[in-house]
């Protein structure tokens, strides 16, 4: 461009002028936009005059800030991606990184403007290069430093873990400081833009390892709250984006384990401070509050599985989640309410922490003035309402499981699980509570804080009965425990010793009897003092019942008597609608109260009387009688309840007027109040407490009515409220006073209890009383109540009981009855004349009294009650005797009563249960209370909290989802309640697929039966999906507002597994429901392939925006891995040339490319899906003109003549190309296809990954490679060599569908390191789909084109790097790849070095390997894929050895550095080739005699550690610098030993991590003796668990590479019984005394490669016996060892789920396995099909027709020897002895 060069003087002048002209012309340009600014920018970016230019005045100091102002202009302008990472590579090299750093690493207020603008042009570039970009900030010291410290540190497991990585950010810069000052805090937002588009950038495949490095979320989240604070609008959208990178990349991230989380936020505590800060912001605090909960979800702790013998107790550490306590102790639940939900949930979920926090957090919610912002009132509402729905959390796990262990001395709790009796009270309430509701209630009348505070009473009184019960449960266990143990010791004492006959027990005391046979009482003191102490200071620690009880009559027994004298007088008086209006808040409160003192009674066991709970009263019986008069003006007569007496009211006695309209105080009381108030006077009555006045009557008083007794309130209330007709089932009323009547049958019961000296009176007795009672004979029941007490005082007391006890109606019927008679008595005993003289006397009394003025009762009154001056008016000093008067006016009445009990004596029982019945109405609609909605979620909550799932499995991966999917082929996952379209599309899926299983019962009758019901099967599938049949019609249709159905993964992984189930339904032998089937699929495939190329660009799109998400495009993949594989069975099945519609190679191309689009290269299981689609199409689009094989092989053995005779030159070209897909197709199979060295979509997109774009100036192929080489390091091309799997290949294997597991065969297709059923069973798919190793199968002919170029396009590249890759390639079982790879070796490789020797050595390894035919062994070619019948054997690259090349990729570091410990020992092993090469492992001699310091050095090291973190906790008190120098000479002797350790057995260990890939590297593992060194050195680390830990490890990763590995280590490496013995010395270790140990990396790895060894030889359809050639006994030895290992492991109190779980699932695999030698047929392999089953059967069912095969014969009469010697040893003991008697 002729502008260009104008612009380049201007910038290379010497005036400043016009370099700054020069400068702002190029912006200029840039920002106006249009094709102009576009090309300036391509030329800018390409041309090297430009670049030189543009560097030359970046240097230039002066020129620094408007530079690269350009440069950010520029860099956006650019549109293709790689010409952005070009122009990011030229600046961002040399000088230029290091003036980036000098100017990052110096922030001043001088420098400030040049720091800004060199980030603002970072976060530009890290959007495309993020690797490069941290690659350029780091020193050259450091990037020479890392991969050394690496190294170290993958060798060492206890190297340092501050050394820099790859995806380190480099935080020690100035630019990154947290503290700024005033006029340098503009950096924050520059910053805060740079980590977030540094951690979102899709080109960064190291996220984890950048969001995990220790600092980063502290300096986002500081950055963002300071944003915050400031409150501008980019500042908050800036904060916004941080937390959402917080939430999704590391809180939400399946990546990251929840011990990384853990172990993350540990080191970086203060991500909570500033978590807890962005909730007081509005904007943020729902994100802030998302995180928060979704932290608490993911990084919980199993209490199950803590330790509960560590001694840290008293410290931060010692106690369970302490990640989330301290969350705690960073909210503050007054201010927010957020904050005290968020505290519920932590304490909901880890409620261990409940005793911490009341302890030591919770005292600030008692301080008053802390809470900014918030009301006072408002304030403490918010604490009375947090601590009462703390009290109601769920039990702690060690109470709850009887883990803790009770002393009595504070000073020995030495754990968190040893509690005394002060920390017994502090799990129930913590000791603030008291003093606080001291000062809320104490003479204050608000009725809301008085039921609050009872409400937070209440709820710690309902803790207290939860806890105490479990420690009382506890002692119980103890004492059984121990009188077990000196059982079993005294057992043990005689059997050893010798018995001798004790004295006569008449010389012995009963205290020595006592103690001889265990009696003692001392334990039980023990025990009785220690519940005392709890009890002390939990009184102390809650309210005090004095408190609420005087608010009780001090305050609410004003309005219960008020309402009492309203509901007396008038109704239209003014204050009684003021009462009434408070009168409903009043008795809910006294329902709480009598709650609350029914609650101390139960804890504290009170012994209190409770009458004070109602207000003394009299009744006002003037106005009683007066408003009864004025009621019978009429000539009305009043009746009774049950009208047995009738009188006229002018002669109504005062006390029954009273009676028989309720004057009493509780008449306006509900239900639910009398049955709280008879359930708290029967809890003082079943205690025994006195409580004579409840019912006592002064008979014979002459001073009126003075005493209305509580129990004549309550029993006048139940005959008022009896039902006359049979209550409705459904009314909640009549529900409450059947409650209410029937506590008050229970009072009375407990009543008739306290006045008789024996009683036999039941429920039912009382009951029918209290149905037959009136009004008016109320009052005659207590008399005799009073009279039965007063005769079980007397000396015929004895006589009396007896009378009771033989009464024929019950105890209350002969009281009654025998005070009916002496009151007869009295009576006849006066003369008839006085009686009626005496009666008229006593009616002219009453009537004087009832005339008297109000002034004399209100004098009466007044001595005798100062409370209720109305309501005792009624009586003076000359007033007759008015109870004596009424009970002779009653007794007629009471006769009646009488005669009604003993009447319905026979049916009280009846009358009980129809009682019992009205109780519990039958409601249409089920109440759910709020507790029972409390229990249902803390029961969810312990679920949760108590079941501990493993590592890897605790977060559902992709592979998780496609081993679940492999297995079940039901859906993985289910959409979210809020996604209806999913939930919908699935119902219409189901109802389709439902259609089909009708075909899968039905007889196989007619074709024509079943061909039109899969097609129907399909339309309905398709309709379903909302799939048109018509591509016209459906463009013609208007665009559906719901998202399309491929969008939804539930809806993809259902429509998967219903297409695989039809796949695979059809038989072995083929038919016409087979073929129909098979149809069915094809064209269920066919529409929904072609439906998704029907609008690519939504495809595409979707793909793209989900490309980051991991998991949402999985279903989808594998719906279209299973189309193309259905799509290619069919065409590889079929046998004609007339073939229906199939995939056209237009839209095979267009389906791989839009496939590509996000693929990564990779062994993701994302890239594998995408991968192994791609090489689908490929063979798909190479069969295309292949209908069979012999078709394919007569197309290739043609001549080249033969096409030639064709009649035009345009069916020759057709044919031509025919004939050269065939050729490459030559070599497929029906069921296999393989000969593909790259998929040709891959081949057409010219290797670019996901997000690069072609650049016309450089070739994408080198593009590409000069990407990875910039992007990876030394380090990290060794660490993908030796993690990258040698067991990939381009072959696909399809089943014929006479297989029933069709998606095990999908899942080997995107593993194929799966080579057989039973390796789904045993591989590790997480470790084989690791997302940062690069795909063998991508990489390698990448590079081998890159090769095949001249030198001068790749001579500038360090492939030098590459070289660890190319030696495992050189490891592949395809011949191909090994091809690839030597032919790129030979070029690429720099002969100088390290790298020449490492080469050389391979080299000519290969070379012996091709010279000696034998080097592979016998048994390779029965575990290697088979080769390309195309590849030469003379032409083929040998294998190298696994364990040789790993040793040689580990070896290149250490070669190139002479200071290396390892560099001696490898030159030496490689000066003697000849041995070297011969080696089946290298160093394997390190296993069996490894140097003692490499395993006592890393033992100091621990040690030193612990001590140093011991010595750092207990310092925080002492003198800060002695403090210092003790730490800095700790770590001072860590480092130095650290820098001393051995690295010869790290070396081996890695080295045996990586060298097992195929069975005859496990033979060389075996052949070596490096298995059994590595047993034995797991058998002698007993001092470190740790260390041992490690090689345990490496054991279970030899035993999860594959099935046959298993069983070769099984079946020669004897490790099944090493695995099962090492177990058992494991329990001896640990002992049974702390559970622990149990769930520690130790026990659960060694338990894990049990479990995979019985997975492995378990699969097969023999048994152990033919399986692993172990005896009988052997194998029927193996599940009972397990079964007594978990024995040994449940007595030791272990309860995780991960580790009982793992052992019954061995448990029944063995089982299975034994039993498989009892049956007669054995269990076939769900992987075999039906005809190898009942080939089995045959089989077994005729030995001796077997097939011709001499081998054959003896092996099955060996096995069926074995069997029947088993058989033999199996036999019943007494069999055994009575054939040797014989």
């Amino acid at each position: 461009m002729a502008l260009v060069e104008p612009l380049v003087g201007h910038l290379l002048s010497k005036y400043r002028e016009t370099v700054l002209e020069g400068l702002s012309k190029i912006r200029q340009i840039l920002q106006a936009g249009g094709e102009q600014a576009n090309e300036l920018a391509v030329v800018m970016s390409q041309r090297e005059e430009a670049l030189q230019a543009l560097r030359a005045t970046l240097l230039r100091q002066e020129y620094f800030v408007p530079t690269l102002q350009t440069l950010t202009v520029v860099l956006t302008q650019l549109v293709e991606r790689g010409n952005r990472v070009a122009l990011a590579r030229e600046v961002l090299r040399g000088d230029c990184a290091a003036l980036f750093r000098k100017t990052l690493a110096t922030l001043s207020d001088a420098t400030l403007t040049h720091v800004t603008t060199a980030l603002q042009f970072l976060t530009v570039a890290v959007r495309d290069a993020p690797l490069l970009v941290l690659a350029r900030l780091r020193s050259p010291a450091d990037s020479h430093s890392a991969p050394a410290a690496a190294h170290g540190a993958s060798m060492v497991p206890l190297a340092p873990v501050g050394t820099q990585r790859r995806a380190d950010v480099p935080l020690h810069l100035a630019v990154f400081r947290l503290q700024l000052t005033y006029n340098q805090r503009r950096i924050r937002l520059t910053r805060l833009g740079f980590l977030v588009e540094l951690l979102t950038s899709p080109m960064h495949n190291a996220v984890v390892d950048t969001i995990c490095s220790h600092g980063i979320l502290t300096h986002l989240l500081e950055d963002a709250a300071e944003l915050l604070r400031e409150g501008t609008s980019a500042g908050t959208a800036c904060a916004l984006s941080a937390l959402r990178v917080v939430r999704e990349l590391f809180v939400q991230s399946r990546h990251i384990t929840a011990e990384q989380k853990r172990r993350v936020l540990l080191g970086q505590r203060n991500v909570f401070r500033l978590l807890v800060r962005a909730l007081e912001f509005d904007p943020v605090a729902d994100n802030a509050t998302a995180i928060l909960y979704a932290i608490i979800d993911e990084t919980i702790e199993s209490p199950a599985d803590y330790a509960s013998t560590r001694v840290e107790s008293l410290e931060d550490q010692g106690m369970p989640n302490y990640l989330l306590f301290f969350l705690l102790r960073q909210l503050r639940p007054k201010t927010s309410e957020r904050m005290s939900r968020l505290a519920l949930h932590v304490l909901q979920r880890a409620p261990d922490l409940l005793r911490p926090y009341f302890i030591r957090i919770s005292g600030h919610l008692s301080e008053e003035g802390n809470s900014h912002g918030v009301a006072p009132t408002t304030s403490r509402v918010a604490v009375l309402n947090l601590m009462t729905r703390i009290f109601l959390c769920p039990m702690p796990y060690h109470l709850a499981a009887k883990q803790v262990r009770l002393v009595s001395v504070v000073a020995k709790t030495s754990t968190f699980y040893t509690m005394c009796p002060r920390d017994v009270t502090d799990e129930i309430c913590p000791a603030w509570v008291a003093e606080y509701v001291h000062r809320l209630i104490n003479g204050s009348t608000n009725l809301l804080m008085l039921t609050l505070a009872m409400q937070l009473t209440q709820a710690a009184l309902m803790r207290a009965k939860r806890v105490l019960p479990l420690v009382l449960a506890v002692q119980i266990a103890t004492k059984a425990k121990k009188t077990s143990a000196a059982g079993d010791a005294a057992a043990g004492s005689s059997a050893r010793e010798t018995v001798f006959s004790l004295p006569s027990p008449r010389n012995f005391t009963e205290a020595d009897l006592d103690l001889l046979q265990g009696r003692d009482d001392a334990e039980a003191e023990v025990w009785d003092a220690y519940n005392a102490q709890v009890l002390h200071h939990l009184q102390a620690a809650l309210p005090s019942r004095e408190e609420f009880w005087h608010r009780m009559t001090q305050q609410l027994h004003r309005t219960l008597t008020a309402a009492a004298s309203a509901s007396t007088s008038s109704t239209t008086s003014p204050s009684a609608a003021s009462i009434d209006a408070i009168l409903v808040k009043t008795h809910v409160t006294v329902q709480r109260m009598l709650l609350l003192m029914k609650n101390y009674v139960d804890v504290f066991d009170v012994r209190v009387p409770w009458l004070s709970a109602v207000p003394t009263f009299l009744p006002d019986l003037s106005r009683s009688a007066v408003s009864n008069n004025r009621s019978a003006h009429g000539s009305i007569a009043v009746k009774g309840a049950k009208g047995n007496a009738t009188a006229v009211a002018e002669s109504v006695h005062p006390i029954t007027a009273a009676l028989q309209q309720q004057n009493d105080i509780l008449k306006p009381w509900p239900a639910a109040s009398i049955a709280l108030l008879c359930e708290l006077l029967t809890a003082s009555q079943r205690r025994r407490v006195p409580m004579m006045k409840m019912h006592h009557i002064n008979i014979s008083q002459t001073v009126g009515i003075g005493e209305w007794p509580l129990l004549l309130s309550v029993l006048l209330w139940v005959a008022h409220h009896q039902p006359h007709t049979p209550p409705r089932p459904e009314s909640m009323e009549a529900a409450q006073e059947a409650q209410a009547i029937g506590w008050a049958a229970q009072l009375l019961l407990w009543t008739v209890h306290s006045v008789t000296i024996y009683s036999t009176c039941t429920m039912a007795e009382t009951h029918l009383w209290l149905s037959c009672l009136t009004p008016n004979t109320v009052p005659v029941f207590l008399h005799v109540l009073n009279h039965l007490l007063m005769r079980s005082l007397s000396k015929a007391a004895d006589r009396v009981t007896l009378e009771l006890q033989d009464a024929p109606h019950g105890v209350l019927a002969a009281a009654a009855q025998h005070f009916i008679d002496r009151t007869r008595e009295k009576q006849q005993q006066k003369g008839s004349t006085r009686g009626v003289e005496d009666e008229g006397e006593d009616e002219q009394q009453v009537q004087q009294q009832l005339r008297r003025p109000k002034k004399s009762r209100a004098e009466c009154a007044n001595k005798r009650s100062g409370d209720n001056n109305s309501s005792s008016s009624s009586s003076s000093k000359s007033s007759s005797n008015l109870w004596g008067t009424h009970l002779q006016a009653s007794l007629a009445e009471f006769e009646s009563v009488l005669a009604r009990v003993v009447q319905l004596w026979e049916g009280r029982v009846r009358l009980l249960a129809q009682g019992a019945v009205a109780m519990t109405p039958k409601l249409d609609m089920p109440r759910v209370t709020q507790q029972q909605c409390i229990d249902v979620l803390v029961l969810a909550d312990r679920q949760r909290g108590f079941t501990k799932t493993p590592l890897r499995y605790g977060s559902i991966s992709e592979a998780a989802h496609l081993r679940t999917f492999a297995f079940t082929l039901q859906s993985p996952v289910m959409p979210l309640p809020e996604e209806e379209a999913a939930m919908t599309l699935q119902s219409r899926l189901s109802k389709a697929i439902s259609s089909v299983l009708p075909l899968d019962k039905e007889e196989q009758d007619s074709t024509r039966k079943h061909t039109p019901m899969n097609f129907s099967l399909v339309e309905d599938i398709c309709a379903a999906l909302g799939i048109k049949d018509s591509i016209t019609t459906r463009s013609e249709e208007a665009p559906s507002p719901t998202p399309p159905w491929f969008s939804m993964s539930s809806v993809c992984w259902q429509t998967t597994g219903m297409l695989l189930s039809l796949t695979h339904s059809s038989g072995s032998t083929p038919s016409s429901r087979s073929r129909g089937t098979a149809e069915t699929a094809r064209t269920l495939s066919l529409r929904l392939t072609r439906e998704l190329l029907t609008d690519e660009a939504a495809l595409a799109a979707h793909l793209r925006a989900n490309a980051d998400r991991e998991g949402s495009l999985t279903g989808l993949l594998v719906l279209m891995l299973a189309c193309t594989r259905t799509l290619l069975q069919v065409t590889a099945l079929s046998s004609t040339e007339q073939q229906n519609p199939r995939l056209s190679l237009d839209e095979c191309a267009a389906l791989g490319r839009v496939c590509l689009d996000v693929y990564n290269g990779t062994l993701g299981v994302q890239d594998r899906l995408l991968y192994t689609i791609c090489l689908t199409l490929h063979y798909l689009s190479a069969t295309r003109d292949v209908a069979h094989p012999a078709t394919a092989a007569a197309a290739a053995a043609a001549p080249a003549t033969a096409t030639m005779e064709e009649r035009d030159d345009e069916a020759a070209a057709r044919q031509h190309g025919k004939k050269h897909r065939a050729a490459a197709a030559k070599h497929l199979s029906p069921h296999r296809h393989e000969g593909a060295e790259v998929p040709d979509a891959l081949v057409q997109r010219r290797f670019l990954l996901s997000g690069h774009t072609a650049c016309a100036a450089r070739t994408p192929e080198l593009e590409m490679l000069s990407w990875h080489l910039d992007t990876l390091t030394e380090e990290d091309m060794t660490c993908m060599a030796l993690h990258a799997s040698s067991r990939l290949h381009n072959a696909i294997h399809v089943e014929d569908g006479s297989s029933a597991n069709g998606a095990a065969d999908l899942l080997g297709a995107v593993f194929p390191e799966l080579q057989s059923a039973g390796d789904a069973h045993v591989a590790d798919l997480e470790r084989l789909s690791m997302g940062n190793v690069l795909d063998l199968r991508y990489i390698v002919p990448l590079l081998h084109r890159v090769a095949a170029m001249p030198a001068i396009f790749w001579v500038h590249l360090s492939t030098g790097r590459v070289i660890p890759l190319l030696l495992k390639a050189l490891t592949s079982i395809d011949s191909q790849l090994r091809s690839a790879a030597a032919a790129a070796l030979s070029t690429l490789y720099i002969p100088k070095g390290a790298l020449r020797v490492v080469v050389s050595v391979a080299r000519m390894k290969l070379t012996q390997a091709q010279m000696t035919p034998s080097f592979h062994g016998t048994g390779r070619q029965s575990h290697q894929l088979p080769q390309p019948h195309h590849a030469s054997s003379a032409a083929a690259v040998p294998r190298l050895p696994t364990p040789l090349a790993t040793m040689l990729i580990m070896s290149i570091r250490p070669l190139g550095h002479y200071d290396d410990i390892l560099h001696h020992h490898l030159v030496h092993f490689l000066m003697k080739l000849e041995s070297a090469l011969d080696a089946p492992l290298p160093f394997a001699h390190w296993a069996i005699a490894p140097p003692l310091a490499a395993i006592s050095v890393p033992l100091m090291l621990e040690r030193q550690e612990a001590l140093q973190l011991h010595t750092n906790k207990l310092g925080g008190g002492s003198d800060k610098r002695s403090g210092d120098v003790t730490q800095a000479s700790a770590a001072d002797v860590a480092q130095k030993l650290r820098k001393e350790i051995p690295p010869q057995l790290a070396f081996l260990l890695q080295l045996l991590r990586h060298a097992c890939e195929v069975p005859e590297d496990g033979a060389a593992v075996i052949e070596s003796n490096g298995l059994d060194g590595l047993m034995l050195l797991c058998d002698m680390l007993t001092a470190s668990d740790g260390q041992r830990a490690l090689y345990v490890q490496c054991l279970l990763v030899l035993c999860t590479q594959s099935a046959a590995l298993t069983h070769m280590f099984t079946r020669s490496g004897h490790v099944l019984a090493w695995t099962v013995s090492f177990l058992w010395q494991l329990c001896r270790e640990y002992g049974k005394s702390t559970p622990h140990p149990y769930s520690g990396p130790t026990f659960t790895t060694a338990l894990e490669l049990l479990r995979v060894i019985c997975a492995a030889t378990v699969q097969s359809t023999t048994s152990f016996v033919d399986t692993l050639g172990l005896g009988g006994a052997v194998a029927e030895q193996l599940p009972e060892s397990v079964r007594q290992l978990r024995a040994w492991v449940v007595d030791a109190r272990v309860t995780a789920r991960d580790v009982l779980d793992v052992f019954d699932e061995i448990i029944a695999r063995c089982s299975n396995a034994v039993h498989g030698q009892y049956s007669s047929a054995a269990k076939v392999d769900d992987t075999n099909s039906t005809e190898g089953a009942a080939k089995a059967k045959e089989t077994r069912a005729s030995p001796l027709e077997l097939p011709s095969q001499p081998s054959s014969l003896p092996s099955f009469e060996k096995r069926r020897r074995d069997a029947a010697s088993w058989h033999g040893k199996c036999n019943s003991p007494k069999r055994m002895r009575a054939e040797s008697t014989t």
